[in-house]
């Protein structure tokens, strides 16, 4: 699962943890975020959580416009 998030984009200065929208879907529950694989051929991950993610939430990058992940209440 963590091979579908990046630490960073190509571009300098942007550290957000970016997420490949073609290989997961992220959605927000409670205060920890559940991730869902695609591009399976069976539903094997669905509303995983992986360990370390409670308080990150789903958003969209400003600058690039592709999700994120960021921490809860830095939207």
């Amino acid at each position: 699962m963590i091979l579908w998030l990046y630490g960073r984009t190509n571009r300098k200065a942007d550290f957000r943890i970016h997420t490949n929208r073609r290989r997961v879907h992220v959605r927000p529950h409670a205060s920890e975020p559940l991730f869902t694989a695609l591009r399976c051929t069976r539903p094997t991950l669905v509303n995983v959580v992986p360990p370390g993610t409670a308080g990150l939430v789903p958003d969209l990058c400003p600058r690039h416009g592709t999700p994120v992940l960021v921490a809860h209440g830095e939207t």
